[in-house]
């Protein structure tokens, strides 16, 4: 099943758990687009990124939508330019020794809570590898996932075991149904 194939069933999911936030998704943006636009911003976008725009341009009207079963919300491909940017600013006025943390090829995708969030490291090809940021801010010096498609297989893992439950307007998850799963908790 292609990317989009897994968004699509992810929505499916989300809707089977009481979960109606589809409507709050802005549509999708043509492949041509979004290459233009993270071109013109200075990345290499790969295949896979733009599929995921393609799929869903974040929410409309800024809409806190929850990618579930994460609880973070989807950024557009706009407003992951513009908090790269602040993070690649922020890590620059207090670089450390040893070269900036912050990597010009890292876009956000999902925010999280307060300055956390996981990113796409944008270097062309077809895949994007995945990672995620500490609670500072700062991203981890190792990505953790192969792709955007082996994080979207790791939701809906958590929805196949029955670990995820939409109850009053957030995610609840079961993190003993998890255990067995890699950076369960660095994506959920």
């Amino acid at each position: 099943m292609s990317l989009t194939g897994k968004l699509d069933e992810l929505l499916l999911r989300w809707g089977r758990s009481g979960c109606d936030q589809e409507s709050l998704l802005a549509p999708g943006r043509p492949a041509i687009e979004t290459r233009r636009i993270l071109t013109d911003a200075g990345f290499d976008p790969s295949d896979e990124i733009l599929e995921w725009y393609g799929w869903r341009d974040g929410p409309l009207r800024k809409a806190w939508v929850s990618m579930g079963p994460s609880n973070d919300p989807l950024l557009s491909v706009r407003d992951a330019i513009e908090l790269g940017r602040l993070h690649a600013a922020i890590d620059e006025e207090y670089a450390v020794e040893g070269g900036a943390l912050w990597k010009p090829c890292f876009l956000p995708i999902v925010q999280g809570g307060s300055q956390s969030f996981v990113y796409a490291k944008l270097a062309g090809g077809s895949t994007s590898q995945v990672g995620e940021n500490d609670s500072s801010g700062r991203p981890e010096d190792e990505v953790c996932l192969a792709s955007i498609e082996s994080l979207v297989d790791l939701w809906l893992e958590v929805f196949d075991r029955g670990a995820a439950r939409w109850d009053d307007g957030v995610w609840e998850i079961n993190y003993d149904l998890l255990t067995d799963l890699p950076a369960t908790n660095s994506f959920l």
